[in-house]
């Protein structure tokens, strides 16, 4: 069975102190301990806000923490990010989508599916119908495959009152 490990939010700054946190040296920790106690891992997903502002500096410094990383990252846009500085500094799997980071990764036993919720401009999420579309012919595709599907932005009310603002405001079109 395919073992994935999760990460999300990682708001990292290459010389702030978002939240009062060292993100580099939190984000260092965490990539050790992954290493050490899931080294059998098939990838990381990072399902968005990789960095805390959006800027080239950030993600140099997230590509440099990264390199070297022992496992395969998948990485994923959150509100906080943009989508040309994640490209140009980090690796995507083949074939993601054109205007968007949105991708699949295909296991022997499943495929995870890479969902690009940002709505640009917004802290909330949007689900549009070309992404939606790609969703929905990723699933088709292997009618018989198990999918996992990640997104940055929930698709329905959590009970949490700062993230329920902030969900994918068209979370029924994914659920």
């Amino acid at each position: 069975m395919t073992k994935l490990v999760w990460l999300s939010d990682l708001h990292l700054s290459a010389t702030d102190r978002p939240f009062g946190i060292a993100t580099k040296a939190s984000l260092s920790n965490a990539l050790a301990q992954l290493e050490k106690n899931a080294p059998n891992a098939a990838g990381c997903v990072i399902s968005g806000d990789l960095v805390n502002r959006g800027i080239e500096e950030d993600y140099a410094a997230l590509a440099e923490l990264l390199d070297g990383f022992g496992l395969s990252v998948f990485p994923m846009v959150g509100n906080h990010d943009a989508r040309q500085l994640l490209r140009r500094h980090l690796t995507l799997p083949a074939s993601p989508m054109d205007d968007f980071v949105q991708y699949s990764v295909a296991f022997e036993d499943c495929t995870i599916l890479c969902l690009d919720t940002q709505e640009e401009g917004a802290d909330h999420g949007r689900l549009c119908s070309k992404r939606a579309d790609w969703l929905s012919a990723a699933l088709n595709a292997q009618p018989t495959m198990p999918a996992i599907v990640f997104a940055h932005h929930p698709p329905a009310e959590l009970g949490l009152p700062m993230q329920d603002q902030d969900r994918l405001k068209d979370g029924d079109r994914l659920l």
